[in-house]
Order: C-alpha cells, then structure tokens, then sequence
C-alpha cells in the first residue's frame, strides 16, 4: 500500500501544476495541503485510491469516473438534488468549491485499481448479455449504448467497470425513488424508464457483470482492505451445533472478561450482539499479534494463540446470538453533541460521518463492529489508542479518522454510542 500512498501523493502534486487556478480557487482558496486533505477525506469513505467500501451505506467506486458526471454528482450534492433524505448529509460532505471539484474529479479519474467484484458469478454471463444487448420485449435498450463496450462511459455517463456489486444493486433497485428525483438531465430522464423496467433478477445479474469489469487501461494493483467475504468463516459442522459449542467455549473462558452475558465491564467490550465476522476477525488479529494495545498484548494474545479458523466461528455464531444492552454509562449531557458528530461527521475538520460504516443505530455490518452500547470508558480508550497509533495495521479509515478527533470529540462520541441501544 505505501507505493498507492507514494503515487496518491505524486498524483496530487501534479494537479497542483495542471490546475493552478486550484490553489488560488474562486472562495479563499484551496492550497495543495488542503486539496490532498480533502482527497484523504474521500477515501475514508470511498476506500483506498477510491476502490468503494462495503459499510452499512455501501459506498460507491469513484476511482475511473469520468471528471463530468464526477463533477456533476459533487454539484447535485451541494444543490440537494440527489439523495437529499439520506443518512448522511452528503450536501455537508461535499461542500466543495468549483475548483477543488475539478480536482478531485481530475485525481480520481487518473485511478484504476482493482475491483473488489463481489456479485454472484453464475450471474455474471445472463448481465453481460442485459448490459450488450438490453431487454428488447421490455423496452429496455443496451446499456453499453450510453456507457461504452467495456462500461467505462463516457462525458455525462458514468463509468460502471468494476463498480460495487451491493451498491449497483441498491441504485438500480431505488431508483425511482431517489435518483429521479434529482434536477432534469439526460441522464435522469434516460435512467428512469430503463431501471422501472428491469426485474430484480435482471438487476442482479447486470450489477454481477459490471462489478466483474476492470478496464485494461493502466491498474493498480491493490490489497483488498475491506473485503466482504471472511475467509476463515467456514461450517465444519451444523449451524445449531456451532452456536453449541459456542456457547460452552464462552461461558468457560470469555466470561472472566466479559461478564455471564457477555455485556462487559468498562475495560473490557461489550461482545453480545456483535457482528460475527468482525469478532472472528479480531479473534485472528489477537492471534497473528495484530491488535497490539497493552490490554491485548497482556490478555488476549495469550487467549487467541491456540484458536483455530473453526474455534473462532464458534465462538462468534454463539456471541452474536446473545441480545446486547446498553452500557448507559456517558455523560448525557454530550450525548447530543456526540450524536451530531456521528450521523454528520465534521466536515469543515475532513472528518466522515461514523453513521456511513457503521449504521443508524451503531449496529455494525460484515467486519465493521457494533458500536451502540458498548461502554463509555472502552470506546473512548479505544478511539485515544487508534490516535496513538496502535493497531496501525489496521484497514482504513478508522486510524486517520481516529487520530483528528479532539479529547472532547472523543468523549461526547463515546458517552452517546454508551446510550445506542
């Protein structure tokens, strides 16, 4: 990844010599420190070199996008007239001058890593045909009409290679209701009829193939930091069974720690409830020495060293069972502060909304953990130990995000996740 960062940061300054108007932009201007923050700022969201990322809201590849359709988006952003009753107030995020969008759009377009695919293979073949020839009986032309043979489009027409299987799948599937309603263009007014027309599965299949694509121009080959799928999350045995044998393993070792049900204390997290791909994963990660704060190097290296992949799938289907509660331990006079920052973010600080990964109510998806509930004192020295550095290993963005927020960011953040239930 550092020859990603290298290129990432040579990339930048060459924007800063082709675009100078960039540096003096038309509101107060925008330095190249500024430009470069506010492109970290977007892969905090949108993945490393801007590969898109599986969170609660599934975030879109904008790595290749062509610089028009990239600029418009940033613009329908601002304007609110696409996707204004989302979660998270994009028109807040990307609240960007003319000149920085021209930027950005310019340094995301010159990116091709690879895709993380991730669509149903069987599928793949029955949306290339929908994608190179359309639905003729419903009325629905080629999409490689206006995207392009290798679905890399074209001016106004977004390039679809290699993007997101889940985030294909919800556009298409939600258009009518949230594209739509954007200001009248071409493209809505296109898109519209064409996704009414398609069926669920013609959506699914379409959305396998174009997350299949990686155009053959120039890639970076990067490692996948966010992947969806859990290799060591295999079924040697019967479902019920493994909750099972959970069970026996957690309410004979983890307990200690944990409490009876797994609800924690205030140095020790919170596991009922947690998302079971996550905790499987941290369970490898105290085994492989990754996670390496001084309560896991003293406790939980030592209690991982013998788990297996089968061990560890164990004890998470068990863990993920058991109903989780609130700590209700912050202070509540910071909850509301702490709320705002987590469904808004900060983005004057280039700070994302926490609510993008880990969902309305904190509950986590996949590898990214549920946070509502879990205990003041924990989350706030676990948010410190990401700002000092430790598990510096660890997928982006939760370092970088970590390490910007204040003391007092930090406890309003953590006393209101206390009260999420």
């Amino acid at each position: 990844m550092r020859s990603s960062s290298l290129g990432l940061v040579l990339r930048t300054a060459i924007l800063a010599v082709i675009l100078p108007s960039v540096a003096h932009a038309e509101s107060g201007g925008s330095s190249l420190d500024g430009l470069r923050a506010k492109i970290e700022y977007c892969t905090d969201c949108h993945g490393e070199v801007g590969r898109g990322y599986v969170g609660w809201y599934p975030m879109p590849r904008i790595a290749g996008q062509t610089t028009e359709y990239f600029e418009n988006q940033l613009r329908a952003f601002v304007t609110r007239n696409r996707e204004k009753d989302i979660a998270i107030l994009m028109y807040k995020v990307h609240a960007v001058t003319p000149g920085t969008r021209k930027a950005l759009a310019a340094h995301f377009a010159g990116l091709n890593p690879r895709p993380y695919g991730g669509g149903p293979k069987e599928l793949v073949e029955r949306g290339r045909k929908i994608y190179d020839e359309g639905v003729p009986d419903a009325n629905v032309p080629a999409c490689s009409a206006c995207h392009g043979p290798n679905a890399e489009g074209f001016e106004s027409n977004p390039s679809l290679a290699g993007q997101l299987y889940p985030y294909l799948v919800k556009e298409l599937t939600n258009w009518t209701k949230e594209r739509a309603q954007e200001a009248p263009s071409e493209t809505v007014a296109v898109m519209t009829p064409i996704a009414a027309a398609l069926t669920k599965p013609q959506i699914k299949a379409v959305s396998a193939y174009l997350s299949s694509l990686w155009p053959t121009r120039r890639r970076l080959e990067v490692e996948t930091v966010n992947n969806s799928s859990c290799p060591p999350c295999i079924l040697p045995i019967p479902g019920d069974e493994v909750v099972l044998i959970g069970e026996k393993l957690a309410t004979g070792n983890c307990t200690w720690c944990h409490g009876a049900s797994a609800h924690g204390f205030a140095t020790a997290p919170q596991l009922a409830g947690q998302q079971p791909q996550y905790l499987e994963n941290q369970l490898r990660n105290f085994h492989d020495h990754r996670r390496d704060n001084p309560l896991s190097r003293l406790y939980m290296w030592g209690a991982a060293a013998k788990l297996d992949a089968a061990t560890a799938h164990e004890l998470a289907a068990y863990l993920a069972g058991v109903e989780p509660q609130a700590a209700c331990d912050g202070d509540e006079q910071l909850a509301g502060a702490g709320k705002a920052l987590y469904d808004e973010g900060i983005p004057d600080a280039n700070i994302v909304p926490c609510i993008a990964c880990h969902g309305p109510d904190a509950q986590g998806v996949g590898n990214i953990p549920r946070l509502g509930g879990q205990s003041y004192p924990y989350l706030k020295r676990r948010l410190v130990q990401w700002g000092e550095g430790f598990d510096a290993s660890a997928a982006a963005p939760m370092p970088r995000i970590a390490g910007k927020l204040s003391v007092d960011q930090i406890e309003a953040l953590s006393s209101y996740l206390s009260f999420v239930k």
